[in-house]
């Protein structure tokens, strides 16, 4: 793990430097800034599989701090999305609800649906793991709000309506999952558990 730690110290020591030299008005760093965006994803992505988290969330405020830099709003809500995951992973579940909901802010801002309804799939699951089953079932209805047969927010849906005794919509909810698709074993084990057919 030393060299991944190296690997990720170097990274964001010349990504500082360049934001450095860009706020002092070298507008050629800007291009260069920009080029260190898929080079810090990739490294972020390699501690994430590698279960390295600290190194992700450095990364990660790098990558904030570099879409700020630029003004490129997606890039910081992009950050935010992936400290959220990091931080449920955790469990700092509190703290992922907050950078999912700046994460929606910027992207409604900018009227970007995809990167909304991802954020608000992950926001429903963060819920269901604080046992907040309306604020759930209010996330995955708007994610539905913007992708109709979205399969998870249809069973995220489905298990908050469950949780909250509302078994007859839950039932309507994971047979519609089932109509996405038929062979899907979490639809077909809730409802074989409500004792009903699929």
């Amino acid at each position: 793990m030393s060299s991944l730690k190296e690997e990720v110290v170097a990274q964001i020591a010349a990504t500082k430097k360049m934001l450095e030299e860009y706020r002092r008005g070298d507008t050629v760093q800007e291009e260069a800034l920009r080029a260190r965006v898929p080079i810090l994803m990739e490294l972020i992505s390699k501690c994430y599989q590698l279960k390295q988290y600290q190194y992700s969330l450095q990364l990660i405020t790098v990558l904030q701090l570099l879409g700020k830099t630029l003004g490129i709003e997606r890039i910081e809500a992009h950050a935010q999305t992936l400290r959220g995951i990091i931080q449920h992973i955790l469990g700092l579940f509190y703290e992922a609800i907050t950078s999912y909901q700046k994460a929606v802010t910027i992207y409604n801002r900018e009227k970007y649906e995809k990167g909304k309804y991802i954020v608000l799939q992950r926001m429903g699951e963060t819920f269901l793991a604080l046992l907040r089953y309306e604020e759930a079932l209010n996330s995955f209805e708007r994610v539905l709000q913007i992708k109709p047969d979205n399969i998870e927010s249809l069973l995220g849906k489905a298990n908050a309506l469950e949780l909250l005794g509302r078994e007859a919509e839950a039932i309507e909810s994971y047979r519609r999952a089932l109509t996405i698709e038929p062979e899907n074993r979490r639809a077909r084990q809730a409802l074989a558990g409500l004792g009903v057919e699929a």
